[in-house]
Order: C-alpha cells, then sequence, then structure tokens
C-alpha cells in the first residue's frame, strides 16, 4: 500500500505509566497505552514520541485518574523492540527512559497531546541500543501531515486506520499492533466543536476503546499520483486517537475522535524543538 502502511506497526509501541495507589501510597498499578515515534532532521539528537496528555501528566486530568484510585504517576517507561542487524524481532522491553520526563506540551490550549522528547545520548537508551533494542521512527518531514493537508487534502468520509494496543487484543506473542479501519465524520479543516469535546480535533465514525488512547491515525491513500488520473490523497499521519463520544448511560455512541497532526508540528514549534 505506501512505505507507511508497510511499517506502521513497527513505529508504533506501548508504553508503561505506573501509578501510585493506597491511602499511603504504598500501592502501585501498570497501565498499558500507544505511542508512535517520529524523527525530524532538525530534531538533533532527539527523537519524539507522541501519545495523549491525559496519559502522561496527572494533573491534566485528575478526575479520570481518581476514579481509577491514582494518587500520582511513579514513572513512564516506553517499549523498544530488539533488532538482529535491521531485522526487526518479535522481542521486546520496557525502559525508563523518561526519567526525569521531558514532556511538552501545547502552551495555548489544553489540547490532549503531549510530545516526549528523548535524547539519544542518554545514558539508558546507549544500553539499550547495545543489547540491541531500538525505535523505529516515523519521519516527520515525509509523513507527518500539515494544516494544508488537512485544507486541501483530507475530506469528509476519507477512509482513515488507527494502529493501536486495545487491551486484550493485540499480537501478545510479537507485540505488535492491530488496525481498525474509520472514516471521517467532521470537517477535516475546521476544529470541532459541540458539549462534549473541542478543539483541534476530527471526529471518525469508528470504535476506539480502552488501550486504545495514543494510537497514531493514518490516512489510507486513494488514487495514483503517477497516473494523473482522478483525485489522489497521500497517506500521512493525520493524528493522535484521543478518545470517545458517550450517552447519557456511558456508552459508546459509535464516533470516536484524534488530535490533528498539525497540532503536533504546532506543539514542537512552540517548544522550540524545530
Amino acid at each position: 500500500m505506501s512505505v507507511l502502511f508497510d511499517e506502521v506497526l513497527f513505529y508504533t509501541t506501548r508504553f508503561k505509566t505506573v501509578i501510585t495507589c493506597g491511602s499511603e501510597n504504598d500501592q502501585t498499578r501498570e497501565l498499558f497505552a500507544s505511542g508512535i515515534w517520529f524523527a525530524t532532521p532538525k530534531g538533533g539528537k532527539n527523537l519524539f514520541y507522541a501519545t495523549n496528555r491525559h496519559l502522561v501528566d496527572y494533573d491534566f486530568d485528575k478526575k479520570g485518574w481518581h476514579h481509577m484510585g491514582a494518587n500520582s504517576i511513579a514513572s513512564v517507561d516506553i517499549e523498544l523492540r530488539k533488532f538482529n542487524g535491521n531485522t526487526p524481532s518479535k522481542e521486546t522491553k520496557f525502559f525508563n527512559l523518561v526519567s526525569p520526563p521531558n514532556k511538552v506540551y501545547y502552551p495555548k490550549d489544553n489540547s490532549d497531546l503531549a510530545i516526549i522528547s528523548i535524547s539519544t545520548n542518554q545514558t539508558v537508551f546507549q544500553n539499550a541500543t547495545k543489547q540491541g533494542y531500538r525505535p523505529m521512527c516515523l519521519s516527520m518531514d515525509s509523513f507527518l501531515a500539515d494544516n494544508a493537508y488537512f485544507i486541501k487534502n483530507l475530506k469528509l468520509v476519507d477512509s482513515v486506520s488507527f494502529i493501536g494496543f486495545p487491551k486484550g487484543v493485540f499480537d501478545t506473542d510479537r507485540n505488535l499492533p492491530i488496525a481498525r479501519n474509520a472514516n471521517i465524520a467532521s470537517a477535516p479543516s475546521l476544529p470541532f466543536k459541540n458539549d462534549a469535546v473541542e478543539g483541534e480535533i476530527v471526529l471518525v465514525s469508528g470504535l476506539s476503546f480502552g488501550g486504545s488512547s495514543g494510537s497514531p491515525v493514518i490516512s489510507i491513500p486513494v488514487g495514483n499520483k503517477g497516473t494523473g488520473v482522478g483525485r489522489t490523497l497521500e497517506s500521512k499521519l493525520v493524528g493522535i486517537m484521543a478518545g470517545h463520544l458517550v450517552d447519557k448511560d456511558d456508552k459508546h455512541k459509535g464516533l470516536s475522535y484524534f488530535i490533528k497532526s498539525s497540532k503536533i508540528i504546532d506543539t514542537l514549534n512552540e517548544n522550540n524543538l524545530i
């Protein structure tokens, strides 16, 4: 289909958030979610990992953390895959690459997006690579959709795929995510807003549920650019899955939403990372 679709299963990995619980913080729990690695030539020695802010920032969603009995976030460990030369194996391992966490957010609103900046100079990162563990990184310059893509290219009802690790529904032998398709359900060029959600988000007609938060959303290509006939759409990373709409009984409405990838670019710019 495209280089992006061939490799996106390896760009997408899990991370583990360890939370403290109990009246005296004497208990811990592990929670798992998804994110995607990417790199930019302007990032220098830094690699980037994009996910949702509500998964790594306790103060962003205290109500949600309290609902799970959490008092604080103790650590965030990101999954790396072992490689035999340039061939990815099925073996993965979690590393505490973000201690102290270098997390950045968009400073001008409460977008549910977090970018974790990881230096390849870190001792823990270098030790991981010596053992054969490393990330595969999406090229930001080639595959990240900018604002113009949402205005000129992506259209209502276009198909997208979101790739992640729904709870209990992924390849546990190889630690690989699964992909599910959806259609664009709100105008991609406009920020969606209603009584439930608002911001630089796009609705999709797909079921996002437990473990899907942080999943990258990829547009499915249309046509063949080389023929010059009909409409074409290049495959891009268009966003990060952030949640879904529920009815008064807290049941899924069949509509989910993602943070637009243009917000990733804005966040990097605002934090002087590119």
